[in-house]
């Protein structure tokens, strides 16, 4: 099985252009909060949009594992569509069997409440965990759907 995780961006500050909005200080904490809770099974690569909150959030959470997984920054996931993030994780996978995508709202909800069927509140910082049904990234019409077995919120694990 492959693994996708993917994270809302931490809780960023106001005041700043949306491109270079930092995080808080809580921000930073429950970042760093939820990478802990699945240190004992890490991501092997990270991809995170290029916004400043995206990235610093990538970064906290790379620090916290053990594995200290590669960070890719990629401007397309800026504000993303739902399938761009996936389209993402297809373009590394050959890199990877599990990788996180840290990214934006609305794209990230969308996706993610597609993939379980459910009307999940996606607040900063949560990550939701889908096992991909086949040894491919790609999701063709024979493919069972993803399947999602752990959620993240708040820095506590919810599902």
């Amino acid at each position: 099985m492959q693994r996708l995780l993917l994270m809302r961006h931490s809780y960023a500050a106001s005041g700043y252009t949306d491109e270079e909005r930092p995080l808080t200080d809580r921000g930073r904490s429950i970042a760093t909060q939820t990478a802990a809770l699945w240190s004992a099974n890490p991501p092997d690569l990270i991809l995170a949009s290029t916004a400043v909150r995206a990235t610093e959030t990538a970064e906290l959470v790379q620090l916290e594992l053990p594995n200290s997984p590669e960070v890719k920054l990629l401007d397309r996931l800026y504000l993303a569509a739902p399938i761009t993030y996936f389209e993402a994780a297809m373009e590394f996978s050959s890199d990877a069997e599990s990788i996180l995508v840290v990214g934006h709202n609305p794209g990230m909800a969308t996706l993610i409440n597609s993939w379980s069927d459910s009307m999940m509140s996606v607040s900063p910082a949560s990550v939701a965990v889908f096992e991909l049904p086949a040894e491919s990234w790609s999701l063709n019409a024979t493919d069972a759907r993803p399947r999602l077995t752990e959620y993240y919120s708040e820095g506590a694990r919810i599902v």
